[in-house]
């Protein structure tokens, strides 16, 4: 994903965000209550015509980012690698879970999935990277 057009799928978020705030009933966390909305704007965009591809081009740069040590720069390319080979839902589920750090919980409330399917994408996922990458 551009720059730009990440930046317009922030601005939908929000947007959105801002439009339906009376309808977040407190039960939950908010930022999984936003996620979830952001969530949903990436799918929306995607079937708009967004391709994969296009969304992991932000990473093209990561491992050349990070630093120019070797095994750093491995470690990103291998996070880019294991990320790219996932299925989106499992994908989303990971990130959530490991880059922000949401409960299983908030995840299945962020993407409006029940939370025994979110932990059974966690487990695949799990079992696919250590599968594939040991």
């Amino acid at each position: 994903m551009h720059d730009s057009d990440a930046d317009d799928r922030l601005q939908m978020t929000l947007i959105k965000a801002w439009q339906e705030l009376h309808r977040f009933d407190h039960r939950g966390r908010f930022v999984a209550w936003l996620f979830r909305i952001a969530h949903r704007e990436f799918l929306q965009g995607a079937r708009a015509g967004m391709r994969y591809r296009q969304a992991m081009a932000r990473y093209d740069g990561l491992a050349d980012g990070i630093s120019q040590s070797g095994e750093l720069a491995a470690a990103a390319m291998d996070i880019e690698s294991i990320l790219g080979s996932m299925h989106d839902d499992s994908r989303a589920a990971v990130i959530l879970s490991r880059a922000v750090g949401l409960t299983h919980a908030e995840i299945a409330e962020a993407m409006n999935k029940p939370l025994g399917s979110v932990k059974s994408l966690l487990t695949r996922a799990t079992q696919e990277i250590v599968a594939q990458y040991g």
